[in-house]
Formats: structure tokens, C-alpha cells, sequence
């Protein structure tokens, strides 16, 4: 039987949820899968973050301070790959400017479609990116 390997191993994401259990359930999933994770609550948290090194973040779309679009739109204008968990993922018409089809999973997602949402957006990026 063969060893499974960690998915997400050395991936660093940026992880922006602002319900604590949810938070604590993706950088569970996250971290088990290998990914190195900055979680923030908020955007403007995420917009002080978001020069730092990631290779692809995992967003909220509403957070306790607002809609995350200037943090989605600082890290897309750097190439990181986005993937939008939220409770309404076909309701947002801006999640459209982040890629066709964007990729959005509907809360609660399973831990096993969230790794394959970041796993398909990290390959389709041809590089890791640095600040």
C-alpha cells in the first residue's frame, strides 16, 4: 500500500475566514495537507498580509469588515491563484473578474473539494510567486 502523499506540501496560502470554526477547520484541512497557513478575519488584516509570498489563497468572500474584493484584487494583480469559499458562491457576479468560471465552492465545502479547488488553481499557475 502506497504512503499518501501531502497535497499541499510547502504551499503557502493565504487563508481569509472570519468565523472562527470555519477558520479552525480549513487550516486544519490545510495544514494536514502539507500548506503552510497566514489566516486573517478581516480584509484590511488580509490587505497588510497580502505582500507577503503566497502561492495561492483561500477567501471568504464576506468578512466582518466588508466583501473581500480589494483583498482578491491586490492578490490576483500579483498572479496568486484564488479560490472563493462562501455561502453564496453563484450570487456574486464579481467573482467573474477572478477567472471564468471563478472558482467558488459553496459553504461548507468538504475538506477533500477544498484541496482539490487550491490543487487545480496551483496548476494551472505556471510559477510560485515572490514578493
Amino acid at each position: 500500500m502506497a504512503i499518501a502523499t501531502k497535497p499541499l506540501n510547502g504551499v503557502r496560502i493565504l487563508l481569509a475566514e472570519d468565523e472562527l470554526l470555519i477558520a479552525m477547520f480549513l487550516d486544519r484541512v490545510l495544514t494536514q495537507a502539507g500548506a503552510d497557513v497566514t489566516r486573517v478575519a478581516s480584509v484590511a488584516e488580509g490587505i497588510e498580509q497580502s505582500d507577503s509570498v503566497y502561492d495561492c489563497a483561500l477567501l471568504d468572500v464576506s468578512l466582518s469588515d466588508g466583501e473581500v474584493f480589494p483583498l482578491a484584487d491586490a492578490l490576483h494583480t500579483r498572479g496568486i491563484p484564488l479560490v472563493f469559499h462562501t455561502g453564496n458562491a453563484s450570487g456574486y457576479d464579481g467573482l467573474r473578474a477572478y477567472g471564468a468560471p471563478p472558482r467558488a465552492l459553496e459553504k461548507p465545502a468538504h475538506g477533500s473539494e477544498i484541496l482539490a479547488a487550491l490543487c487545480a488553481s496551483l496548476a494551472n499557475t505556471p510559477a510560485p510567486h515572490s514578493a
